[in-house]
């Protein structure tokens, strides 16, 4: 309550200034109402709500101090606005598509012009015509992607130089059936989450070069059967989310750093117990069914946590999208 407070205090006492002299610029707007903005905005963090009819005349403002941009829209088919690539301190890029169908954005900036970038999010939007230029941003540290039509964005034999890349994010991805080889290379990654991807069925073998692995979510991937046995070479690897893959038949473990692994709704893993009892301590999530399993397991904590059915039928659906 406290913090709802003084958010919203900030908020008012920022728009109390004018325009150019605001920390955050929130505008949104739609049709024909829209806001006259000065040549040159200072702005940190600025966010742009809109549809297709973006204001050309935007284009020459300059917004030198920005370091946020979260750009919303619906349409098919979208131009990014020219002066993200004059936005020299820009780190974090948020697009998010409201529309029904994927978006394609054009006019996105060259590496060169985003080289200072850190975090990009992406929301239902195809990323075939980016992917090149996400592939090459030196100091990029995590990679969200949700919602979105990736095809073949990352199988073009182009290399990658995401060597600061430490966390990815998919979900609800629809298409994407294997993890990319290419960036099995990333061996700087800690953290993998792959979310609600209902067509992935496999991992890359060359998944076991993501050596500095530690957390690995593959949760409600309900086409998922089989993990690779590569796994076995990430020794750094404390956490593994399973739930709700309901196809998994294996798990390729061999590694004392592991500390814990959820297995809600894995009901075709039968041979986990064996997998774990050399293993110092780890605490397993699993439901109440298959609780018994672990009870002669000293090393095992275990911790059954019981779902509501709907809620869990949510979860290993697929849920509609448009191709």
């Amino acid at each position: 309550m406290q913090h709802d407070v003084m958010r919203d205090l900030a908020i008012h006492l920022n728009s109390q200034k004018s325009i150019e002299h605001r920390e955050t610029l929130i505008i949104n707007a739609y049709g024909q109402d829209l806001p006259l903005l000065p040549q040159t905005v200072n702005a940190r963090v600025l966010s742009i709500s809109t549809d297709e009819r973006f204001a050309l005349a935007w284009n020459d403002v300059q917004f030198p101090k920005a370091e946020v941009f979260v750009f919303n829209f619906m349409s098919k088919m979208h131009p990014l606005p020219q002066f993200v690539q004059h936005m020299k301190r820009l780190k974090v890029l948020n697009i998010t598509n409201y529309g029904y169908n994927f978006s394609k954005i054009e006019n996105f900036p060259e590496p060169q012009y985003l080289s200072g970038l850190t975090r990009i999010r992406l929301d239902h939007v195809s990323i075939s015509s980016i992917s090149k230029t996400v592939l090459m941003l030196e100091n990029l540290q995590k990679l969200s992607l949700i919602m979105c039509k990736i095809g073949e964005s990352f199988n073009q034999g182009i290399s990658n130089k995401l060597t600061s890349l430490l966390e990815i994010d998919i979900e609800s991805c629809d298409d994407l059936a294997t993890f990319p080889t290419m960036l099995c290379n990333l061996v700087g990654l800690k953290k993998l989450s792959i979310n609600n991807c209902h067509e992935l069925t496999s991992l890359s073998e060359k998944f076991g070069n993501l050596s500095s692995l530690e957390v690995l979510r593959l949760a409600s991937c309900s086409k998922l059967v089989t993990l690779p046995e590569s796994m076995r070479h990430l020794k750094k690897l404390r956490m593994i989310d399973l739930s709700h893959c309901l196809n998994v038949r294996n798990l390729p473990l061999h590694t004392s750093s592991l500390q814990s692994i959820d297995v809600r709704g894995c009901t075709e893993l039968h041979e986990l117990p064996n997998l774990v009892k050399d293993f110092d301590k780890v605490k397993v999530v699993c439901d109440e069914e298959v609780s018994h399993r672990w009870s002669d397991l000293k090393n095992v904590k275990v911790e059954v946590v019981e779902e509501d059915a709907l809620d869990t039928f949510y979860k290993i659906m697929p849920k509609g999208h448009d191709k």
